[in-house]
């Protein structure tokens, strides 16, 4: 990894609430007060189980919550705040100054125009390229994600590719305006395990030579293990524990934390050891009383039933646990 910039962050959430139905902060609430901050050249993860809310914070972000969903707080971007812009600007920045890889290329992808057709026209709208010199810099960008005869696979289509290659596709287009931040949602689901390191990889070159700050969502500590600087990790839409990756995989605090920690094969594990679970699945909505995770957690007091946990400071993360952490409230 590359030393961080000191600068102000490249993106900053603070606050972030995410509701869906109702008005206002009635409704299905997924997400709840989520701050956290990403810089110039850093790579941080959001990680947590399905339905943890990690998706749709990036929907926010970028401006994509589907219908019905409505997000507060604050999403600053390079010091602007972009939370409730209108669609026009949001269009203007999208793809120029923030980019998304999403899970599945092929959802993303225009199945029926080649892949040259779908990069250059982010480069003539956002950077007013004629196709020429557009075609040759897509080109380019394409040899720089490692893809293979690059002049003569930019005229393919989508369903030409493997599906490596079109997650390689997705990141070279979404790097073509070398947007400031970089935001993945589970870019490795589906991929086998060669691929996967070869994108991660990928992702580290990006961030090191381009000095992008990148914002990763998975629910695979593996991937964030190996990628990121600083991870938070998320559950029933709220923080349980953040701080730098090694501190945290190497002395994860939250029994949260913990369980994910320990669900994760080994590769000196026992063959026919039983993985451990964590008892009990998410339960939707993220302003219930209580710590979100106290029905499932082993380490629970009463108090935890009843009053929800502030984010505090201490061991060199914050962890918002009644049992965890005692030390100084984070605002």
């Amino acid at each position: 990894m590359t030393d961080k910039c000191a600068d102000l962050p490249v993106l900053s959430v603070k606050h972030l609430s995410i509701y869906f139905g109702g008005r206002g902060h009635a409704g299905l609430q997924v997400v709840n007060n989520v701050s956290f901050e990403v810089r110039a050249g850093e790579i941080v993860g959001i990680v947590g189980e399905s339905g943890s809310g990690k998706s749709q914070i990036l929907l926010s972000i970028m401006g994509l919550l589907p219908d019905g969903g409505r997000a507060a707080g604050s999403v600053r971007l390079l010091g602007r705040e972009i939370l409730g812009l209108p669609q026009s600007d949001l269009d203007g920045l999208r793809g120029a100054a923030m980019s998304m890889v999403f899970q599945d290329p092929m959802t993303c992808l225009t199945p029926h125009l080649r892949i040259s057709r779908q990069m250059t026209e982010v480069l003539v709208r956002h950077r007013g390229m004629t196709e020429r010199a557009a075609l040759s810099a897509a080109v380019r960008m394409l040899e720089l994600v490692q893809i293979p005869d690059a002049r003569h696979r930019i005229q393919f289509y989508p369903h030409e590719f493997s599906g490596g290659m079109r997650q390689r596709v997705m990141v070279a287009t979404s790097l073509l305006c070398r947007p400031a931040v970089l935001l993945a949602d589970e870019p490795t689901t589906a991929l086998d395990v060669t691929i996967q390191a070869q994108l991660l990889k990928l992702f580290a070159d990006i961030a090191a030579e381009f000095g992008t700050a990148i914002l990763i969502v998975t629910h695979d500590f593996g991937v964030v293990s190996e990628l990121c600087d600083r991870i938070v990790v998320l559950y029933g839409g709220a923080v349980m524990e953040t701080g730098l990756a090694p501190d945290i995989i190497s002395d994860p605090q939250h029994p949260y934390t913990r369980g994910l920690l320990a669900a994760m094969p080994g590769l000196h594990q026992t063959p026919g050891t039983q993985l451990f679970t964590i008892p009990g699945q998410i339960l939707p909505g993220a302003n219930r009383p209580g710590c979100p995770f106290c029905q499932r957690c082993t380490d629970k007091i009463p108090v935890c039933a009843t009053e929800r946990p502030v984010l505090r400071a201490g061991s060199g993360r914050h962890i918002a646990c009644h049992v965890a952490g005692r030390a100084e409230v984070v605002a």
